[in-house]
């Protein structure tokens, strides 16, 4: 049973609201005239804000959009201004509508960035100016409940220290309800690679350094940080085959088999690039380039986003190895506190760190005619899933015939 969202949130003082409601003028910005226009002023308050993440940034978020918008939805930017009409607060959220056999039904409201079958975007959250992280939180809570227009809504992947996130529940009220959803794991890299070395679980403490002297030893090798346009270019196709292959050679069809995520992760890696936020790591041995590595840089937070590497060099620790390059370069920038293995729970992240943020989803369901059919439903597969489970367990039990 996961913990209750007063349990998990940060607890805040009200001081911090010292921006009064009659001081914001708040605007629901539902075109994409509206999205490009917002551009600059967009990422000039993220970067000001305690939210500052590269998955919130306006390129990311105008580039999903354009990919991955899903059918019956629109935009649902709500925008938070002072007196002087500067922007202080934004809501980077859209509206969708579910339909079963043709039929409407749900209207949901997520963050940018999720809401598909892909996993794309991660530490999400409204922002603000610090200050107004109340005032903004506060209203647009009362935005979103005086629209009639949603029936569910769903947000996910709110670190357990957001400073808007808590005033936001309790605007909402106790019907909204806020559960651990997903655990990141991080290195930090603001010293040394022996502090690193330290905080790694005993044996890969102990052989990590191993693994790359002997799998090293004789061979010609480079690891290389791409840097121009040709370089990403060259190196993107070999992430995309050694992700791959590695995948397939598990048995399993690898993320670039999703609709449109190759395309998405070219463009945005062009776009990183111009911006200084990408990394995208290759290492060769004999001519030949058998791992890759890409993250996304903000805030001096590497965030390790995919990465693969030939699987006929998996029993030499090859993965290991190239992770310990590529953290080993994030330490000896000055530029970069954090190298972020995101979440998702794989077990070889917990060998490489014990630190870790916890991530929170918040939802709110409305009672009405919209909603009762999906309510129906989740209800039925509640109980579906109980009953499977006491069939297996009373047959489990039976002696055999």
């Amino acid at each position: 049973m996961h913990p209750t969202a007063e349990a998990s949130l940060t607890s805040l003082p009200n001081t911090e609201f010292s921006a009064g409601r009659e001081e914001i003028s708040v605007s629901v910005l539902t075109s994409e005239i509206d999205f490009d226009a917002l551009r600059e002023e967009w990422d000039e308050l993220l970067s000001a804000s305690k939210q500052c993440v590269y998955f919130l940034r306006w390129s990311w978020n105008r580039l999903w959009w354009q990919t991955y918008a899903p059918p019956h939805s629109k935009l649902l930017l709500i925008t938070c201004r002072d007196r002087q009409h500067r922007l202080v607060g934004l809501a980077p959220l859209y509206w969708r509508q579910q339909k079963t056999a043709g039929i409407p039904h749900i209207r949901e409201i997520y963050f940018l960035g999720t809401g598909t079958e892909i996993k794309t975007s991660e530490y999400l959250d409204f922002f603000a100016r610090p200050g107004y992280e109340q005032a903004v939180a506060q209203l647009i809570a009362t935005t979103l409940t005086e629209d009639h227009t949603w029936d569910y809504l769903y947000l996910w992947g709110v670190p357990t220290q957001s400073t808007l996130m808590p005033h936001f529940h309790r605007a909402l009220g106790n019907r909204a309800v806020t559960e651990i959803c997903d655990h990141n794991s991080y290195v930090d890299t603001s010293g040394d690679w022996e502090m690193v070395r330290q905080g790694m679980g005993k044996t890969l403490r102990t052989n990590i350094d191993r693994y790359a002297r002997r799998f090293l030893k004789d061979k010609e090798f480079e690891f290389h940080l791409a840097t121009t346009t040709s370089e990403v270019e060259a190196a993107m196709e070999e992430l995309i085959r050694l992700h791959q292959a590695r995948w397939e050679f598990k048995g399993k069809p690898g993320s670039f088999t999703l609709p449109r995520f190759e395309e998405f992760l070219r463009q945005i890696g062009r776009i990183a690039l111009t911006e200084n936020r990408l990394r995208l790591w290759t290492l060769t041995v004999n001519g030949q380039e058998i791992a890759a590595l890409i993250a996304f840089l903000d805030n001096g937070i590497a965030h390790y986003f995919q990465g693969g590497f030939d699987p006929a060099f998996a029993k030499d620790h090859l993965g290991s190895i190239m992770l310990k390059f590529c953290i080993e370069q994030c330490i000896e920038a000055d530029n970069i506190t954090e190298f972020d293995f995101m979440g998702g729970g794989a077990a070889y992240k917990k060998h490489w760190t014990g630190l870790s943020r916890d991530m929170l989803e918040l939802r709110l369901m409305r009672n009405n005619l919209h909603s009762l059919p999906f309510q129906t439903y989740r209800w039925a597969r509640k109980r579906g899933g109980q009953l499977k489970r006491k069939l297996r367990s009373y047959w489990q039990k039976q002696p055999p015939a």
